[in-house]
């Protein structure tokens, strides 16, 4: 339900400026941050609407690695855990797109539907190292929100927000080492992450054929948390729940497609590559001892993917409303 809402309001977003303004949309189809029929907005004020619809596959050109490290010794606990997982399955994405006078203006929603595959995790108990195996539910969608104009030639400059939802439950664990009888099947544990990238960069328009850019930005707010259970349910489990702001974070992606006009539309080929950065200082409460403590633990959490698929545009025509 919540992924419907977020493509009616990305055909909203695209479509009011133009009207509030009484102008008429004026709005050429640059398809995204990858551009449509043409990423660099035209000064005829008599343009159209487009929407793009996207279908690829994302792959971890390197497994997310999700680290919560103490920042001094923890006795008689866990002073490190860290996961690594692969983050992959077909990506969806629905954007509408227009242009306010020389402002091209772009809204895209986009869901991951996750081949969801074992996570690898190492820990530190008590000063000796523990492994085990987990399944994992990974959910993420995002949303953007932009603006292009035109630079020089081909060349536009790009501003735009990101909000981004992670989030992955760990579960029935294997593999636990048996030197740890503390960790038990029953065990579980859930990261949740929300980011609000903001970013800047240039998209390059080749003649509507071949597109390619580069956005990023050095700091991403957002918060995260995290929560787990060690030892199961019996008696004599523990408890961990942290969460804290992130900082120290990153984004960066490069994107490049190519593609041409087909039947009254546009269709393409396209690939992105995104790596996401982020950081927070948290304090891990445990639980379930007869004195509950608090420790000061870093998390980092770091996805690095790639999306390879394909891209339909429709453009359309709107009435021109003058003044």
């Amino acid at each position: 339900m919540r992924f419907v809402v977020v493509i009616l309001s990305i055909v909203v977003l695209a479509w009011a400026p133009g009207i509030v303004l009484a102008q008429g949309l004026g709005l050429p189809s640059f398809g995204g941050l990858m551009g449509g029929p043409s990423c660099a907005p035209k000064a005829d004020p008599k343009g159209g609407a487009g929407l793009t619809f996207d279908v690829g596959y994302l792959i971890s050109s390197r497994a997310a690695v999700l680290d919560i490290t103490a920042e001094g010794a923890v006795p008689g606990g866990t002073s490190q855990f860290t996961h690594r997982y692969p983050v992959e399955g077909l990506w969806l994405a629905l954007s509408a797109d227009g242009r306010v006078g020389d402002l091209g203006v772009f809204a895209r929603g986009s869901w991951l539907v996750p081949a969801n595959r074992l996570s690898e995790e190492f820990y530190l108990f008590s000063g000796a190292t523990g492994h085990r195996n987990w399944s994992t539910k990974i959910q993420w969608y995002n949303g953007d929100i932009a603006g292009l104009y035109p630079a020089y030639g081909g060349v536009s400059g790009i501003g735009g927000f990101r909000f981004d939802s992670f989030s992955t439950n760990f579960g029935d664990p294997a593999g636990v080492s048996p030197n740890f009888t503390a960790a038990r099947p029953g065990d579980e544990a859930d990261l949740t992450m929300t980011a609000y990238i903001p970013y800047v960069g240039l998209v390059v328009n080749l003649d509507s054929v071949v597109k390619f850019g580069l956005i990023g930005f050095p700091w991403v707010p957002g918060t995260v948390k995290y929560s787990s259970t060690f030892g199961g349910t019996v008696p004599g489990g523990l408890r961990y729940e942290a969460s804290g702001n992130l900082k120290r974070s990153y984004f960066l992606e490069t994107f490049a497609e190519f593609g041409t006009q087909v039947m009254g539309g546009y269709a393409g080929i396209f690939g992105i590559l995104t790596y996401l950065h982020t950081a927070a200082d948290v304090d891990l409460d445990r639980l379930g001892v007869a004195v509950p403590t608090s420790v000061s633990y870093t998390l980092t959490h770091d996805r690095q993917n790639w999306i390879l698929g394909g891209k339909f545009a429709l453009s359309f025509n709107l009435p021109y409303i003058p003044y």
